[in-house]
């Protein structure tokens, strides 16, 4: 069983704190804000929700990043004072630099819909290993588009198996020749003026609601430390995969207990190949606010 530091107390940090504690697959959950009393509380009333739904996850709450110090993984959302908001880039970074850069054996999963440029310059800026910093919002991306496929064929969500790369919302890109779902290949099943259309309909599904985005990372920490359930779709900085180097895109990755193992290889068109490789780098945010 691990530790798993939150940073940030906002709306997302909340709904992750509760989601990891009722997974019950971690030792420790720590909110961490310098904002004390928001993620004292909150810390403080998922945990009496503990004895009613059966989890024994150990929850605490902290205004000093030295809470993050020693964490297996941690997770950056957004802050208290602003809770609907996520960590602005250069407030995240500039955690990263100060608190976690030099402990080798933690993982950094940026949870934020806007984190794709956190994972990017803290490889290309700051020098985290790209193994080492990921960013979950693509799982939850993915989720809502398997959605909105389920419900054009009457099917589960569950039934729906499609990949989801590049840098949502305008530059997302579905090889919709490997989508399937119950393991019979969409394209059979929809036409291609329905496919075009589900393909028009994708950027609006993003960003993802803060349930989704805490239930994406989630399954991202939990990966971390199961080993049957290890491929996700995540922001990783690229170093050769698809002929890209040094720019953090979505992509289906492998995970071990130290980060990331592996991009597999994956059969794309040349249209698909061509997209991807126009992708570029992510554009900075101004700084708001500063731990």
């Amino acid at each position: 069983m691990s530790i798993v530091a939150i940073v940030g107390a906002g709306i997302l940090g909340g709904t992750l704190a509760y989601a990891l504690a009722a997974r019950d697959k971690f030792r420790e959950v720590r909110l961490v804000d310098e904002t004390s009393t928001i993620a004292a509380g909150k810390a403080l009333d998922i945990k009496e929700a503990g004895p009613i739904e059966h989890f024994s996850t150990v929850l605490s709450g902290f205004n000093d990043a030295a809470a993050a110090a020693d964490a297996d993984i941690v997770i950056l959302t957004g802050p208290a004072h602003a809770s609907d908001k996520e960590w602005n880039e250069d407030v995240a970074l500039s955690f990263i630099d100060r608190h976690i850069k030099a402990n080798q054996r933690q993982v950094i999963i940026c949870a934020g819909a806007s984190h794709r440029g956190v994972v990017e310059r803290s490889v290309t800026d700051i020098g985290i290993p790209r193994s080492r910093i990921m960013g979950s919002a693509p799982e939850a991306f993915q989720a809502a588009i398997r959605a909105i496929v389920a419900l054009n064929v009457n099917r589960a969500p569950s039934d729906v198996g499609l990949t989801v790369m590049g840098a949502p919302p305008e530059q997302t890109i579905v090889p919709w020749s490997q989508a399937t779902v119950s393991g019979f290949s969409l394209s059979q099943q929809l036409s291609v003026t329905r496919l075009r259309h589900l393909q028009e309909q994708i950027p609006y599904l993003w960003p993802p609601g803060p349930y989704t985005l805490a239930a994406a990372a989630t399954r991202v920490a939990e990966s971390l430390i199961n080993h049957t359930d290890n491929t996700q779709t995540c922001f990783v900085v690229l170093n050769g995969e698809f002929g890209i180097k040094n720019v953090s895109i979505a992509t289906p990755i492998i995970l071990a207990p130290n980060g990331l193992e592996r991009i597999p290889d994956l059969p794309l068109s040349t249209r698909e190949e061509f997209l991807l490789r126009n992708v570029g780098p992510s554009t900075a945010t101004k700084s708001e606010s500063k731990w």
